[in-house]
Parts: structure tokens; sequence; C-alpha cells
């Protein structure tokens, strides 16, 4: 056997077969919606998605309604770092949806197809809750095909 049999040579193997395809970009379509709304009386959206890019796996969002931007200003300034930074993370989703896909979080619906990016969360070794995937950004439609992401031809050959 002329290859060279190393185990290093299986790195690359390994690599790729480790690697989580649900995280990256992705083509996700809402296949549930729920609307209600947080304990403060603020109205809430959270989708679970199908990750039509890496074969239908689930992902969800949960987006708050927007506030104007006063209020905004307020909730934030009164608000501990972590909850800044939810706030920021759902204005700025709020604007990819307007932009990609000129529409606002009350006009979703089941069926809608959106260019996504996903992460996975880091699962918490005492509660041992986490480690689920999350759609973390829109993107446009047409931005979506490369890397692990990347859409494949429904044909087999």
């Amino acid at each position: 056997m002329s290859e060279n049999n190393s185990w290093e040579s299986y790195d690359d193997l390994i690599e790729e077969g480790e690697a989580d395809t649900r995280v990256g970009d992705h083509i996700a379509v809402i296949d549930q919606l729920v609307k209600d709304a947080w304990k403060s009386g603020d109205k809430r959206y959270k989708a679970i998605v199908k990750l039509v890019t890496a074969n239908d796996a689930r992902a969800d969002f949960t987006l708050t309604e927007r506030k104007s931007k006063d209020a905004t200003r307020k909730e934030m300034a009164d608000a501990p770092p972590n909850t800044r930074k939810a706030i920021t993370s759902n204005l700025r989703m709020h604007e990819e949806l307007h932009r990609y896909f000129d529409k606002r979080v009350e006009d979703l619906k089941e069926g809608d197809k959106l260019g996504v990016k996903t992460v996975k969360t880091k699962r918490d070794p005492i509660t041992n809750k986490g480690g689920f995937i999350r759609v973390i950004a829109f993107k446009p439609l047409s931005e979506i095909g490369a890397g692990n992401g990347e859409a494949k031809s429904e044909v087999p050959f």
C-alpha cells in the first residue's frame, strides 16, 4: 500500500466528521411560530425553524416587539450588561429582518423562508441546560451557499 496510513493522514476526515453542520449560514423555514408575552408584558415571538441546508435540523429564535427609541434607550440605561446585549441583538435582528426580507416580526408566518446564521449555545455544566442551535442573525438568501450551509442539489447524481 503506497498511501501514507499514519493517523495524521486522517486528521482532515476526523475534523470534517466532528463538524456540526447545523452551525453557520443556512436557509431556514419557519415551522412553528408562537406569539405570547414576557412576564413584563412585552410581546414575544418565538420561532422554531427547520434548517433546510442542514438536513432539516431544528433551530430557534426569539424576538421581542420593538419599542420606541426613547423607551429602548431608557431600558438599556437601567439594564445589566447581559440584558443590554440581548436588547442590542434583538434590535439588530429586527433591522436585518426589515433590510433583507422587508418584514417586521409581526409579519412572520409559518412557512416563511429566511437566510440565517446559527450558533450552538454553551451547555451549563451545573444545570446541564443549553447546547442547542440558535439563530443569531438574518442574512440575505442570496448570500447562503458558502461554507457548511451550502444548499445541495436535490438530484442525487
